[in-house]
């Protein structure tokens, strides 16, 4: 519960304010590192990340754990390719404009 505190009394945001961060899209401003092999651990930064339900690198479903509505973290797998960094969640999709670099 969040107090916003008015010079005759105060008035409580609720939790009908703090789920608002549940309707926001999704929006990556960063990860790193920019490259890096299988088994590589990657952060994602941005905002909008709540509900992810998929996670891709160059088209390549990878393993994700949500940091919290501002971050994720995955692993890169086998197999996956150079490309951008895609987050889906229920309130639509999202690419970076970087291209994460996949080593051999």
């Amino acid at each position: 519960m969040i107090w916003l505190l008015i010079g005759w009394g105060s008035i409580a945001l609720g939790a009908a304010f703090l789920d608002s961060a549940a309707l926001v899209p999704p929006g990556i401003w960063w990860f790193h590192p920019v490259s890096g092999g299988p088994g590589t651990r990657v952060k994602i930064v941005g905002h909008g990340f709540n509900e992810a339900s998929l996670v891709t690198i160059g088209g390549t479903r990878v393993a994700f754990a949500p940091a919290g509505p501002l971050a994720i973290q995955v692993t890169v797998p086998l197999g996956a390719a150079s490309g951008p960094i895609t987050v889906t969640t229920a309130q639509g999709t999202v690419s970076s404009s970087a291209v994460f670099g996949v080593a051999p």
